[in-house]
């Protein structure tokens, strides 16, 4: 709404506490409240935990279909929100 120039909504307290994932795309520093997942799979990435490791971590989380689909749409959505600035491989 700022960018935009309009009134931004009014502010609301969430239901339950929550994670705030903020970051910042070249200069515009973006945000949004995690789910408690996605939470622990970003926690995993920063931690230097391989994709490998998330799948699985997803899997055990959720089985084997509806795990691996996540760990698929959390890495295409941190790709096209731009956190993603790298890979490394694993030896």
């Amino acid at each position: 709404a700022l960018s935009a120039g309009s009134v931004p909504p009014v502010v609301e307290r969430l239901p339950q506490t929550a994670a705030v994932l903020v970051w910042r795309r070249e200069f515009t520093s973006r945000f949004r409240t995690l789910d408690t997942v996605e939470e622990q799979a970003i926690a995993h990435a920063r931690s230097g935990g391989s994709f490998g490791a998330l799948c699985a971590m997803l899997v055990a989380h959720a089985g084997e279909t509806k795990g691996v689909k996540m760990a698929g749409e959390f890495l295409a959505q941190w790709l096209q929100e731009g956190m993603i600035v790298g890979v490394q491989e694993s030896t």
